[in-house]
């Protein structure tokens, strides 16, 4: 099987590889250059001033810079590591694997366990430090280290599971040998697991907060206040080409909505993520609001060791919510009401149980004394302390108190999410991003595998035996695509995840003064290595 033969999906766009061609592959050409970040058709005839300092206030903090750890796995603060690490495999805007850091790559054999990349030459991190076969090994060694520790991330812990040896084959070439197959490989590599560390920075085995975060993506970091600011600047030797790109560019952290719209106006921000409810107030005010559609939901996790092992407590959960009130009253129409982990119009929403799980607190209640709770129970909820959350939290605790169920709610931030799938608690809602690959979606979510969102593990065991079959089957075979509909169907039947509703960012800024962030549906974070500013910004 040649390298220059990846796997290929089109998320939101259809499913796998076209039906004539060969064994469901999709062809990459050798040595294509993913798209310039951002770039439109007419981008090239655009002046952008290059001297511009671009400042982004943000909901979720980066608590350290870290790619690997469990705090930067969270899909709510990827910003600034998506503009600071490149990744081994990128991704356009329509959710294409492209390439990255590595320009071919590919299995090797049939049973899909050995899988190669030939690396990007000329390329270099923000220290000088060249991107070799050594320096990928050691990011790939040091991702096993975290992962056989605890101290992975889930989308990193998830992939290094799966590796039982990684190798220099050459000086530019990498190969990864699996320990069972696993055709969502090439997926893995564009989000966490691919994000590359000098191997200098490696070398000093510092983590976490305490690591020096040195990539190779268009922008360097030059100053970080954990849980605050992460300050960059552009970095000019970027194998991708500097042109056009703000001299620097914040992320600050700012939990309260009113606080990051009120900085654009006041022009302490030059754009501010903003909540559903500030949308029309923003546009009112003479300021542009740019929405991006996300495949991403709005979601509650459960943990099926306790109560919510019983199917009929998930289910009664399931119907005791009112989906259309919390999307019209909550999320002001921003939003499309969903039952399942993808959102209406994806091409592996399942048709066939949409509507089996819609508001009904009678059956509710039913299903809540079938189970031995006529009487009612209490379930314990982490709660992420964003005033979004909270507004949600107590629209759907009024409706679970109405059919006799009580939420104890711990508040917390994003740091403390690994408690999570630490099984200290029966529930998490989360902004869930999304992931490309649709069979990754699964696995992450209602598979034993997503130990940090499934911490009972699979709530019925053919989710697992499923998802195993599909990992050793290529992207287009029909049989792949049948198994993630099922899997879909299974999990929305046994209320293995409770959804709420689909996602979409909006983004606040002055009219004219900003073109981006592009898309970057791994995770619902948009992908600022794309943003520009015009020089007509006044």
């Amino acid at each position: 099987m040649s390298l220059a033969l990846v796997l290929a999906l089109v998320a939101g766009c259809g499913g796998g590889g076209s039906e004539d061609e060969p064994d469901g592959e999709s062809a990459v050409a050798e040595g294509e250059d993913a798209p310039d970040a951002g770039e439109e058709p007419d981008a090239a005839e655009a002046e952008w001033d290059e001297s511009a300092e671009l400042v982004f206030y943000d909901s979720a903090p980066n608590h350290s810079m870290d790619p690997h750890d469990t705090v930067n796995d969270n899909n709510n603060a990827q910003a600034a590591p998506i503009a600071v690490y490149d990744r081994l495999i990128d991704l356009d805007g329509g959710g294409q694997i492209v390439p990255g850091l590595a320009e071919e790559w590919g299995f090797t054999d049939d049973e899909l366990t050995e899988f190669e990349l030939v690396l990007r030459g000329g390329v270099t991190f923000h220290d000088g430090e060249p991107l070799d076969a050594a320096a990928v090994v050691a990011n790939l060694e040091r991702m096993i280290e975290l992962s056989e520790a605890g101290e992975a991330g889930a989308n990193v812990d998830a992939a290094a599971r799966r590796w039982a040896s990684v190798e220099a084959v050459d000086d530019m070439r990498v190969r990864i040998t699996l320990a069972e197959p696993h055709s969502s490989l090439p997926y893995d590599l564009s989000v966490q697991p691919g994000m590359m560390i000098s191997p200098a920075a490696i070398a000093a085995e510092r983590e976490g907060a305490e690591l020096e975060p040195i990539g190779a993506g268009p922008y360097k970091v030059v100053g970080l206040t954990p849980g605050s600011v992460v300050e960059m600047e552009r970095f000019d030797d970027y194998w991708g080409g500097a042109e056009g790109r703000p001299a620097t560019f914040e992320v600050h952290y700012v939990p309260e909505a009113d606080t990051r719209l009120n900085a654009v106006r006041s022009g302490a921000a030059d754009v501010a993520l903003i909540e559903a409810r500030q949308a029309d107030e923003a546009e009112a005010g003479g300021l542009e609001v740019e929405r991006k559609d996300l495949v991403g939901i709005w979601f509650t996790m459960i943990n099926s060791d306790g109560p919510l092992g019983d199917p009929a407590v998930r289910q009664a959960m399931m119907h005791a919510i009112d989906r259309q009130a919390i999307v019209d009253n909550v999320m002001f129409g921003e939003a499309d009401v969903t039952e399942q982990l993808f959102p209406p119009g994806y091409p592996y929403y399942n048709e066939d149980v949409a509507g089996s799980r819609d508001y009904d607190p009678e059956l509710a209640r039913e299903l809540l004394a079938e189970a031995g709770y006529e009487d009612g129970l209490t379930l314990t909820h982490l709660l992420l302390n964003t005033p979004e959350y909270h507004r949600l939290s107590e629209a759907f605790s009024e409706m679970y108190a109405a059919v006799g169920i009580t939420l104890d709610h711990t508040v917390g931030d994003v740091s403390q999410f690994a408690s999570f799938g630490a099984g200290e608690f029966d529930l998490l809602t989360s902004r869930w991003g999304g992931r490309p690959d649709p069979l990754n979606n699964l696995g992450v979510t209602v598979t034993s595998g997503g130990r940090a969102y499934v911490p009972g593990g699979a709530v019925d065991p053919r989710l697992d035996e499923l998802h195993e079959e599909a990992l050793g089957l290529q992207f287009g075979d029909s049989r792949h695509t049948e198994i993630i509909l099922e899997m879909g169907a299974i999990a929305t039947e046994q209320a293995a995840l409770l959804p709420i509703a689909t996602r979409r960012n909006l983004y606040a800024y002055q009219p004219g003064c900003l073109d981006g962030p592009g898309d970057y549906p791994a995770q619902g974070s948009d992908d600022w290595r794309q943003a520009r500013v015009p020089s007509s910004c006044s």
